[in-house]
């Protein structure tokens, strides 16, 4: 029966999930064919030893050696030896039904029924190796591209160990025999969710590696011509920041003593003192809380509906007539209006599109290179 997951290993696969290749929908990712060489295998049982024996070094394992470790492997004192089948093989390495559940675990596939988790969960797992495997046939020819596949990986180790110790401070800081006690309780190793973290975060930052530079190639006229042929995606509304000073007529000894009050704090205010300062002095509601913000910045959403007329008249910096009501008056003052029309084309606005055309343009890059992998990669679903 596959295991279950608690809530303690569901937080620690949403933890994990940020290494997750899902990452990789914002960057996009580029490879190259890998070779054609699977083979037919039946479907098999693997433990979870067997799936983790592989060193640290290596970011393969094949099929014929996951069958041969499974052969070889003995369950430790204490230690459940839970199996799990083989669902998916890309070009003769094994995606397991253990990796299928961590994944589901993480969280992929919100609102989607179970059939359609589990076979996004089986996807994003087949991609990942895909990366893997280009990954390593890439950099382990070069000795200089080895050196950087070996601090992909000394990296990834590092991330899994902080990720650990973050989720240890969350739970109590759990021990090392504890937290592997919790995992095994789950029929989950620590090999199985370091192998998980390490792999995610090398294809992440191997992906990372090959797009970007793509990426950078957007310059200064590709976001001209996007702001200017999208103008509606930069409209301002007529909107103003404005503050307000309330003087209650009931915490005054009288409505004339509470206007007595409000004409003295116009005064100061226009003389310069900090509004902020005298709503703290003066102010008998919470916008003495609030450093005297307003309440609304847009027509319709202002209170009370009173000031709003007001407020659209002032200047920026001008302090407005007070604004009296039934249970006391108003000091109100306009700090600055934003008129309706389009965003200037400053930096914060070509850092927006700029981020927007590298995001559009990572995941169309994602998408052709995955596919033009697929289709050169040879992929046997098993068991889904």
């Amino acid at each position: 029966m596959a295991p279950k997951y608690s809530g303690e290993v569901m937080l620690l696969g949403r933890l994990f999930a940020v290494l997750s290749i899902i990452s990789l929908s914002l960057i996009g990712c580029v490879s190259t064919p890998v070779k054609e060489t699977a083979k037919n295998y039946p479907p098999a049982t693997v433990s979870n030893a067997a799936r983790a024996q592989s060193p640290e070094n290596d970011l393969l394992a094949s099929a014929d050696e996951i069958k041969v470790a499974e052969a070889e492997s003995i369950a430790k004192p204490g230690q459940k030896n839970l199996g799990s089948n083989i669902v998916a093989l890309v070009n003769g390495e094994a995606v397991l039904e253990e990796e299928v559940l961590l994944t589901l675990s993480q969280g992929i596939g919100e609102g989607a029924n179970d059939s359609a988790k589990r076979k996004a969960a089986i996807n994003q797992l087949v991609e990942r190796e895909i990366v893997i495997q280009d990954a390593y046939n890439r950099l382990s020819k070069n000795p200089q591209a080895k050196k950087f596949l070996d601090k992909l990986q000394e990296m990834a180790g590092k991330e899994f160990d902080r990720y650990v110790r973050l989720l240890k401070d969350r739970n109590k800081s759990l021990s090392d025999p504890e937290f592997k006690a919790l995992l095994e309780s789950q029929g989950i190793s620590i090999d199985l969710l370091r192998r998980q973290s390490e792999r995610n975060f090398i294809a992440m930052q191997y992906m990372q590696t090959r797009i970007l530079p793509n990426l950078d190639r957007i310059g200064h006229k590709q976001i001209r011509d996007y702001y200017e042929s999208h103008p509606e995606e930069f409209q301002i509304q007529d909107s103003v920041e404005w503050k307000d000073i309330f003087i209650s007529y009931r915490n005054s000894k009288s409505q004339e003593d509470a206007m007595e009050t409000a004409r003295k704090v116009v005064e100061r205010a226009k003389k310069g003192e900090d509004f902020a300062k005298l709503s703290k002095e003066y102010c008998h509601g919470d916008g003495a809380f609030r450093n005297a913000e307003g309440i609304g910045r847009k027509k319709g959403e202002i209170k009370p509906v009173q000031v709003e007329k007001y407020l659209f008249e002032l200047k920026d910096g001008e302090v407005g007539p007070l604004v009296e009501l039934p249970t006391g008056v108003h000091v109100i003052m306009l700090v600055k209006r934003e008129n309706a029309g389009i965003k200037v084309f400053d930096e914060k606005v070509q850092k927006q599109v700029r981020d927007r055309l590298r995001n559009e343009a990572g995941q169309y890059e994602m998408k052709r290179m995955l596919s033009d992998m697929k289709r050169q990669a040879v992929i046997e679903y098993i068991h889904d």
